[in-house]
């Protein structure tokens, strides 16, 4: 059977991601035109400036915030971060780089923030779908309600966290709500249909 170029898509991906870099690189260079500008050339020249000076309080801010979230996860998670991209970036930088944007670092508590009363209600929605009724049970829980050793079975560090279970497995990793939750309802409806249509 006979391969040709245009059906594979892996290839396809890398040219174009190598040619949205080629086209990033070429609006920076054209830039170096409009330094000539009489209006424009003095103001790329202050941004050029201003660059080197905010790549320094970065590169101070990346210290700070490296440096609180190793301590305090290596204090509240101790073994439970994975020594991975995702688990470096999602568990141990984003927590205080939100610490920026007034986020809060929600570990277990038992009451639920803001942020779970938001998400229980796409759950309310979800057990009211045609598609999920019969075929998923949404249990909500708290510390308060639930035996607390299944915090600790399932390995769940803050809430609100999503555990898909099923015959008592797990079947698929907790989703933990860090980021916005529309965002996060978005990501869990799709690893229940993935699971559901697993299932068919």
């Amino acid at each position: 059977m006979r391969h040709t170029m245009g059906n594979t898509p892996h290839l396809l991906t890398v040219a174009r991601i190598l040619m949205a870099v080629d086209l990033e690189l070429w609006y920076l260079q054209s830039l170096k035109f409009m330094i000539s500008h009489s209006y424009l050339g003095p103001k790329l020249e202050m941004i050029k400036t201003m660059t080197r000076d905010l790549a320094s309080f970065l590169y101070i801010g990346f210290v700070f915030i490296t440096a609180y979230g190793v301590v305090s996860r290596a204090m509240i998670m101790p073994n439970k971060v994975d020594f991975n991209v995702h688990g470096i970036f999602s568990r141990i930088l984003y927590p205080p780089y939100s610490f920026l944007f007034g986020g809060n670092d929600k570990v277990l508590e038992g009451k639920p923030d803001e942020k779970s009363n938001r998400m229980e209600k796409y759950v309310n929605i979800w057990s009211e779908e045609d598609e999920f009724i019969d075929r998923i049970v949404f249990v909500k829980c708290n510390k308060e309600r639930c035996n607390p050793d299944m915090f600790e079975k399932y390995n769940v560090e803050a809430i609100p966290t999503f555990l898909f279970i099923n015959n008592n497995e797990q079947v698929a990793p907790p989703y933990t709500v860090f980021d916005e939750v529309r965002y996060a309802a978005v990501k869990i409806e799709a690893v229940i249909n993935g699971l559901l249509n697993g299932a068919k």
